[in-house]
């Protein structure tokens, strides 16, 4: 089992490596993202994207060197390994695990490089379409921009009785990678955070409008 185990993470990034590999993939509001580079220092950001399109997201973004969240759990360390074969950095804690060391980690690591960051907003476990404010303190520390994302693809498998209805994407698709209007996190106050959360809910409803012209999902 333990030797099973070993290989999942391997399994899993040949997988999305493939499924890139076979898929088409178009890029929609692409000024967003040059927008959000030109906005900070080094050109970096944090992509904010809902967990239940985080497979799909991963493959827009393999290889980048994104920093990405994994939780500290037996599951968190699979996940950790598995991102890492697909040319991540991993940082471990999540909202439910290490949160503040995770965080800390993450916005070091940012300042220190020009390396960008990736969060599911709403992870690891709900409620769904609710963000929470890590990437609001990212952007904050770090001064840099939060940059909506959400990815889809045409063939993809939907998970119903996940909390988060996931979707993972299925070879020799389409996929679209679209990207939100980019805001800076100017502020940490009650106001702030609850402004913020809106921005976020009020940008993925708009991406998923304009995706659901081209996906079914």
């Amino acid at each position: 089992m333990k030797f099973l185990l070993k290989l999942v993470p391997t399994l899993v990034s040949w997988y999305l490596r493939f499924v890139r590999l076979t898929s088409k993939i178009t890029v929609l509001n692409k000024e967003n993202l040059e927008k959000a580079k030109s906005m900070s220092k080094h050109g970096n950001y944090a992509l904010a994207a809902w967990h239940e399109h985080y497979p799909t997201s991963v493959i827009s973004e393999i290889d980048t060197g994104m920093i990405v969240m994994a939780s500290k759990s037996k599951d968190g360390t699979l996940a950790a390994d598995t991102v890492m074969k697909l040319g991540f950095t991993p940082t471990r804690g999540s909202s439910s695990r290490g949160g503040a060391q995770a965080l800390e980690s993450m916005i070091s690591q940012i300042s220190q490089t020009s390396l960008c960051a990736a969060i599911t907003v709403d992870g690891p476990r709900g409620p769904r379409h609710k963000p929470k404010r890590g990437i609001v303190h990212v952007s904050h520390e770090c001064e840099i921009p939060i940059l909506p994302i959400q990815c889809v693809s045409s063939r993809h498998i939907c998970f119903e009785k996940s909390w988060d209805k996931t979707k993972l994407p299925k070879p020799f698709g389409h996929i679209y990678i679209n990207y939100g209007e980019p805001f800076f996190a100017k502020g940490l106050n009650k106001e702030d955070l609850i402004k913020y959360s809106e921005q976020i809910v009020a940008s993925q409803e708009l991406l998923t409008k304009e995706n659901r012209l081209y996906v079914d999902f």
